[in-house]
């Protein structure tokens, strides 16, 4: 019987099956050429389809898959136990015996960059791929092209009773302020959509210095906007036009989350980018302006009082001071 084994000591109760997974694969010569990292949290309905997808993928190289389960408290982690065991040297499973916040997703990337992979791709639990080909379509392409960081591909978008909403991430608005003519994603495009990523995360697939230099610009954040900027800034990041995943629009997801939690995630994004000296001197307008929009939010009287967003009391007066130093251009 496989025993749990502590990761972490900074973050309480996080486990793993097998720490020395890496190494062994190392020391065969079996290191991946993709690591693909699934973040999952209540996911039970829709991980063995999520997983499925990744191990169904025909590729000329060894793929690796990284699970983590941040205590979810659904049938999730022993629906993802179960794929483990039956596919010990192709899965990865990283596990919380407490809610984590989240924080487990931060492992998981440095587990992706533990593997020794030369590309690392996402597929969120709730999310699914529906090409078999299409890691072997995105590392073809990026072998042709040295100088592209990374690439994303278009998707059909499900509502909750899995009907169509989509057939094309290209029906999303903004996308051609995103994605320009060649299918290179352009960074002001990024910046100034705002709060959607025209790609989802499902379909990204990057070198691995993306996600080290997006751990290290953005101090550890790395949603799919982080990532997506980091990759324009080091290289071309190139959108091919072809529907290869499916993502998943739900109540669990964060899209149906309420507006105040999304407008805290939309903060803590532009303060992210406030703090960035590259975007800032191309987008200090752009930025500042979101910025304010969410502090305002923040500041209305048509908060209720009941919600409490503070990591601290000083949430608020923070934000007040924040407000202050952007309209008297303090830095």
């Amino acid at each position: 019987m496989l025993e749990p084994i502590e990761l972490n000591k900074n973050i309480p109760s996080l486990f793993c099956f097998d720490e020395k997974h890496f190494q062994l694969l190392e020391a065969t010569g079996q290191r991946p050429e993709v690591c693909i990292l699934m973040p999952t949290y209540n996911h039970s309905e829709f991980i063995p389809k999520a997983i499925e997808g990744v191990l169904s993928q025909k590729t000329k190289f060894p793929i690796q898959l990284c699970i983590s389960d941040d205590c979810s408290n659904d049938e999730t982690l022993t629906i993802c136990i179960d794929y483990q065991i039956k596919f010990p040297k192709q899965i990865e499973l990283i596990f919380a015996l407490e809610n984590t916040k989240s924080k487990i997703i931060s492992f998981l990337y440095h587990r992706g960059l533990a593997s020794g992979s030369k590309y690392i791709s996402f597929c969120e639990g709730d999310d699914y791929w529906i090409d078999t080909s299409k890691l072997q379509k995105q590392v073809d392409l990026m072998e042709k092209n040295k100088n592209y960081s990374g690439c994303c591909h278009d998707a059909k978008i499900l509502d909750e009773d899995g009907k169509i909403v989509m057939q094309s991430c290209k029906e999303r608005p903004h996308f051609h302020q995103v994605v320009n003519s060649d299918h290179i994603v352009m960074e002001k495009g990024i910046v100034n959509s705002g709060f959607k990523s025209q790609a989802p995360t499902a379909s990204f697939l990057f070198r691995k210095k993306v996600i080290e230099s997006t751990l290290k610009r953005f101090n550890g954040i790395t949603s799919d906007v982080h990532l997506m900027l980091t990759a324009v800034d080091m290289g071309k990041f190139f959108y091919i036009d072809e529907v290869m995943s499916v993502y998943r629009h739900h109540p669990e997801s964060w899209s149906f989350s309420p507006l105040r939690n999304r407008m805290l995630t939309h903060l803590n994004r532009f303060e992210s980018y406030y703090k960035d000296e590259k975007l800032m001197k191309r987008y200090k307008k752009i930025i500042e302006e979101k910025l304010l929009n969410c502090i305002d939010y923040f500041l209305s009287d048509s908060i209720d009082e009941d919600q409490n967003y503070q990591d601290n009391d000083n949430f608020y007066s923070d934000l007040k001071k924040q407000k202050d130093r952007i309209l008297n251009n303090e830095l």
